[in-house]
C-alpha cells in the first residue's frame, strides 16, 4: 500500500484481503500505471473473466473522461 500511496496523484487507498480500492487522480496516473506499480510489488492481480471485464471498463471510463477533459479544453468546447 505505501508503494501505491506514494504514487503522484492516489487520493486514497483501502485494501482488504481480496479487493483494493483506489481513489485517483486521472491527470495524474491511469489505472493501468497503478496495475504495473502494483505487480512490481510482487502481487499477483485477478486474471479471470469478471476481472479483466471490470479493468476493461476502467480503462474505457478514463478515456471518456480524457476526451471530456479535452473537449472542454478547445475552443467552443468541441473536440475533433
Amino acid at each position: 500500500m505505501e508503494r501505491i500511496q506514494a504514487m503522484m496523484g492516489i487520493i486514497s487507498i483501502e485494501a482488504e484481503t481480496d479487493r483494493i480500492d483506489i481513489v485517483y487522480d486521472l491527470l495524474q496516473v491511469t489505472a493501468a500505471q497503478i496495475e504495473d506499480e502494483i505487480r512490481k510489488a510482487g502481487v499477483a492481480l485477478g486474471k479471470g473473466w469478471s476481472d479483466r471485464l471490470q479493468r476493461a471498463f476502467v480503462d474505457f471510463l478514463e478515456e471518456t473522461e480524457i476526451e471530456s477533459v479535452e473537449g472542454q479544453s478547445m475552443p467552443g468546447g468541441h473536440s475533433h
